[in-house]
């Protein structure tokens, strides 16, 4: 399981504290213009939370991408590859997919840019410190007309059109996780349309205080969603199997994702329940002696199969699990409050009052 230091948890609110209070002072330096935005010659939206992690806003990406591709325009997702290994330096821009081929190694793009790249056929994915620099990439190589920001809430360099920010509802502050609140809750204020993630997996009064909550602090419009369960894949052969076929078989669950117990709900309200389960950190990096630790642990469970989850998957290989079988489950994004026409119009709506 994961395992936070007593001392890390005496002593993270007093470093979240210190660090909002450095975010704070960061954004304003921008507001107050000593700091200059960059503007590029294209449509910029931001896909963003106040917290680190967990709150979907990959999967939300995807779908976003997805959608507006579908609509007809030419959209690229710009991301900083958080966790990336290998790079020639540090602020140069890096195609992780041109829309038609992977480029690059989860360990030189990082593992969400590489998940994004893996769902999206036709929308090219670039990382890179500098996003005004990888926006004009974007541009010249491909005659995007739509950037997608990927955790871009914090990056005010690249001036924005819209701005979206995702709450989670299961934690909307990072409730349990250490260090993981990175804007106070008042910067929900700079959002232009908030998206409340995971709405399915809390109890409807909670839910109802938590909308009249954001309504109260934000004037966006607010639009809910909830994770659902896309599809299961072998790892060896990417051969798609039912949820029936999981529910019979003995499984080890094992992610390094920020909300862990999210997904071992997601497998639970499936009716697929796991004989025993492993939670890593966030971007865990899966070298011999952690596969050999998860092999272990399913054995002494009595597994006869694993289950994980599709951005953990892109860091692993079917020759790390010659004699047991790896499934891979994919999550996306549906939506509860709209559908994908009315979204498309407030969208739209949102843009023609930032752009005018």
């Amino acid at each position: 399981m994961i395992y936070f230091p007593k001392i890390l948890r005496w002593i993270s609110p007093v470093i979240n504290f210190c660090y909002v209070g450095g975010a704070v002072v960061h954004q304003k330096m921008y507001d107050w213009k000593i700091l200059r935005k960059k503007s590029a010659p294209l449509l910029v939206v931001s896909v963003g939370s106040i917290i680190s992690g967990g709150a979907g806003k990959t999967p939300f990406v995807i779908w976003l991408a997805s959608l507006l591709q579908g609509k007809g325009y030419r959209v690229a997702v710009l991301s900083r590859g958080y966790k990336r290994e290998k790079s020639v330096n540090g602020r140069e821009s890096l195609i992780v997919s041109d829309g038609r081929t992977l480029l690059c190694t989860p360990q030189e793009g990082g593992d969400e840019p590489l998940l994004i790249a893996r769902h999206l056929c036709g929308v090219p994915v670039v990382v890179g410190k500098d996003r005004h620099a990888a926006a004009l990439l974007a541009l010249s190589c491909w005659g995007t007309e739509i950037v997608l920001l990927d955790d871009g809430m914090q990056h005010r360099r690249l001036a924005k059109d819209l701005e979206i920010v995702l709450v989670d509802a299961t934690r909307p502050l990072g409730e349990g996780l250490p260090l993981s609140q990175r804007d106070p809750g008042s910067a929900l204020k700079r959002a232009d349309l908030l998206v409340l993630t995971r709405t399915g997996e809390i109890e409807q009064s909670v839910l109802e205080e938590l909308r009249m909550k954001l309504r109260r602090e934000c004037g966006a419009p607010l639009i809910e969603t909830a994770h659902r369960l896309e599809k299961i894949e072998k790892i060896d052969s990417g051969e798609s199997v039912s949820q029936e076929w999981l529910k019979g078989l003995r499984l080890f669950a094992f992610a390094g994702i920020a909300n862990p117990e999210s997904f071992d709900r997601l497998l639970r309200d499936q009716g697929i329940r796991a004989v025993g389960k492993e939670w890593f950190r966030d971007h865990q990096k899966y070298d011999q002696r952690v596969i050999a630790s998860i092999l272990k642990m399913a054995k002494e469970a009595g597994a006869e199969a694993l289950v994980t989850t599709s951005k953990d998957a892109v860091k692993l290989n079917q020759a790390q699990f010659l004699h047991i079988p790896l499934y891979v489950v994919s999550v996306g994004i549906k939506l509860i409050t709209t559908d994908d026409n009315s979204f498309f119009e407030q969208f739209q709506a949102c843009l023609k009052v930032n752009i005018q």
